[in-house]
């Protein structure tokens, strides 16, 4: 057999189907059985039962999340964010300053996410907000009852399947385990220097190291994101218009941004950074300080996966089933933490105690 064919059975009659992913995987729901000419793969509206996040994770966000672990600090630092500065004040503040999705309010947000939900065979379907904000995002928050948040320039910038596929990356989110990590983040980048003033001195190499390997695996785990917002939408065009318009959408561009275009340009810049050694320092130095990876990179990953990856056996129902612990849980104690975490962390009680 070809390494560039694979062979499905159906799931209807059992005909044994040879498909070459390469010319299907960008628009799997028009692949039929060739006996009884039946759909192939689940249909789009079917949820993937019992499916784990480690089904789709990425590799880089796998290797990504266990350096991070080894970092000296890092689990007491996150906990005590997670305890001190609350999922419950994140939801208590998006509860009293934006607006709150619900079946009979902004229904069609409420049916993208509910349908989502269902797709990955979620056991509950997550709150959704949306925010007022100039910039295009969606983020999920919380670690016990995590939520998702979409912003106002986001629906602005995205057609209805977009959305779907968006809410879904972050659904995707939470299924794979990411949220003590990203909401830990979201903590210090958007709460904690607020209320406890510079919470990453530069100064100190081990904060710096927990901060910088945090951003690290928040790019990489976007990648993962991006896998079940592919699992919705199963249309390769439609995610790469996505990210186009990530990078330049406006209601000036958005109808003349060309696909084909976008991966020429992908394509050059894979050649840029190669061409010479300072390219690819200016180029990690440049995403060092971003929480998410540049588009042109994602759609580089996410065709490899279509492609050449398992995409098309979970579609066709061939997954790992969803574990049963969660081995994300931190297990270092705070009296194993390096010395400066815990002067650190003791400066911070004293900021939030008001001493």
């Amino acid at each position: 057999m070809s390494q560039d064919s694979r062979i499905y059975a159906c799931r209807g009659c059992e005909a044994k189907n040879r498909i070459f992913p390469r010319k299907v995987a960008a628009r799997p729901n028009n692949v039929n059985c060739g006996s009884c000419g039946k759909p192939l793969f689940l249909p789009p509206d079917a949820p993937l039962t019992a499916i784990d996040g480690s089904a789709y994770q990425h590799p880089l966000d796998k290797s990504a999340l266990e350096m991070l672990r080894k970092v000296p600090g890092t689990n007491t630092i996150l906990r005590f964010l997670i305890r001190e500065l609350s999922e419950r004040r994140l939801r208590m503040y998006f509860q009293q300053a934006y607006v709150k999705v619900t079946p009979v309010h902004l229904t069609p947000l409420y049916d993208h996410i509910e349908h989502s939900a269902h797709i990955l065979d979620l056991e509950m379907v997550p709150q959704l907000f949306v925010m007022n904000d100039p910039r295009p995002n969606a983020f999920a928050i919380g670690v016990d009852d995590p939520f998702v948040v979409v912003t106002t320039a986001l629906l602005d910038t995205l057609d209805e399947a977009q959305i779907r596929g968006v809410i879904a990356h972050e659904l995707g989110h939470i299924q794979a385990g990411h949220q003590l990590y990203r909401t830990a983040l979201y903590l210090i980048v958007n709460l904690a220097q607020f209320l406890v003033g510079n919470l990453i001195p530069m100064r100190d190499m081990a904060l710096k190291a927990i901060y910088y390997a945090l951003l690290y695996w928040n790019r990489c785990s976007e990648l993962t994101g991006d896998r079940a917002q592919m699992l919705i939408q199963r249309d390769y065009e439609s995610y790469v218009a996505c990210e186009m318009k990530f990078a330049g959408g406006c209601n000036y561009t958005n109808g003349m941004l060309n696909m084909d275009a976008f991966l020429e340009q992908a394509e050059e810049a894979v050649k840029m950074k190669e061409e010479h050694i300072l390219n690819r320092v200016y180029s990690s130095m440049q995403a060092a300080e971003t929480t998410h990876p540049y588009p042109v990179w994602r759609v580089g990953h996410m065709s490899e996966w279509i492609y050449d990856g398992n995409f098309l056996d979970i579609i066709h129902g061939t997954y790992p089933a969803r574990k049963t612990a969660d081995d994300l849980e931190p297990q270092e104690s705070e009296e194993d933490a390096p010395s400066s975490v815990k002067e650190l962390i003791g400066q911070w009680r004293k900021t939030l105690s008001g001493k």
